[in-house]
């Protein structure tokens, strides 16, 4: 028997064929990990004492350490319930093709469409205003909660907080970079101002005053083009853009653990979408609430979220040279050093 499941992307149209989609999609939502960030954040903690200290050396670098792998989780658990809440919304009855199919590209405009609060043009949910909110209100429905308004509106301020980091280019630029060729250190960031009193000379450490510090950050190269360059000439010339993020560990092994359940309470929404019966299912939230949401909500991120440093060029200013000429000095040179 052959069954099949249409359904889009966004907007991109897709049919998927299998002998059996219900079973093939009740396997996948059955399949999902929703809790591995939060057995992460133990092991974190559990492994390295948690986020270190403030003090120098050794611990500094284990902070360092952990922050290369924590950041890297947070925007893979980011990107992975994004798609899921794309599959709630447009692909409940193939969850499991609906992520082969989505891109990368696609979970950002998704974080974006949901921060616009738009509702895609094709959509299977139940017509009613689409906010995040309301969004989170249908995914929660049979959790059967007392508080159940006052949890989905500390739910939703995570979440949307989570998306508008998503939804920004400088995040995915250092999420690239972590995983491509280790490009991304971590450390502190600080930024300062202060005039030279002479030119050249940098002023005094006395004279200069903080403009913001954070004591986690990732520092990374981006490529950027020459000012005034053409399309054709930005194919091959370009300069080096320095970039800052700035963040909080322990904001982050919050956010990590938030993501795991906000993941395991769609997957349960899912299923239960899927024919499972309601009371097979649990819907998760953090235990100790008051105090686990005041704990979050008080820890403080750097008052400079992002910035970037470059040399400005003009490319009015100089003779670019074309691909031609990056080839040609390949030939000029002496032949291959061996070894």
């Amino acid at each position: 028997m052959r069954t099949s499941a249409r359904f889009c992307v966004i907007d991109r149209p897709f049919v998927v064929w299998s002998d059996d989609i219900e079973r093939d999609n009740k396997r996948f939502l059955e399949s999902v990990d929703s809790f591995f960030y939060i057995r992460a954040v133990r092991e974190f903690i559990e492994t390295h004492g948690g986020a270190g200290s403030e003090s120098e050396g050794d611990e500094d670098q284990d902070r360092k350490d952990v922050s290369s792998l924590a950041r890297m989780l947070w925007h893979h658990g980011a990107e992975t319930l994004v798609m899921l809440l794309g599959a709630y919304i447009q692909a409940p009855d193939a969850v499991h093709a609906y992520v082969l199919k989505c891109r990368t590209e696609d979970a950002t405009n998704i974080a974006r469409s949901l921060l616009r609060q738009k509702q895609p043009t094709y959509n299977r949910i139940n017509d009613v205003p689409f906010t995040i909110l309301n969004l989170l209100r249908g995914i929660h429905l049979c959790a059967g909660w007392a508080d159940f308004e006052d949890t989905i509106g500390k739910f939703e301020r995570v979440l949307r907080r989570i998306l508008l980091k998503l939804a920004d280019e400088k995040h995915r630029w250092e999420y690239n970079s972590i995983k491509h060729g280790l490009r991304a250190t971590h450390g502190r960031f600080a930024l300062a101002f202060g005039i030279e009193e002479t030119p050249g000379v940098p002023a005094p450490p006395e004279k200069m005053e903080m403009i913001g510090y954070s004591r986690d950050a990732s520092f990374f190269d981006v490529a950027k083009p020459l000012r005034n360059a053409t399309k054709a000439a930005s194919k091959v010339n370009f300069r080096i853009e320095k970039v800052a993020v700035t963040w909080s560990l322990e904001k982050v092994f919050c956010e990590l653990q938030i993501l795991s359940l906000l993941l395991n309470n769609t997957v349960s929404a899912l299923r239960i979408a899927a024919g499972a019966q309601k009371g097979s299912v649990a819907f998760k939230r953090p235990a100790d609430a008051e105090m686990w949401w005041d704990y979050y909500f008080s820890l403080h991120v750097g008052s400079v979220p992002t910035a970037s440093m470059s040399i400005v060029l003009d490319a009015r200013d100089l003779k670019l040279p074309g691909a031609k000429d990056v080839l040609a000095s390949y030939r000029r040179n002496s032949p291959p050093r061996q070894g």
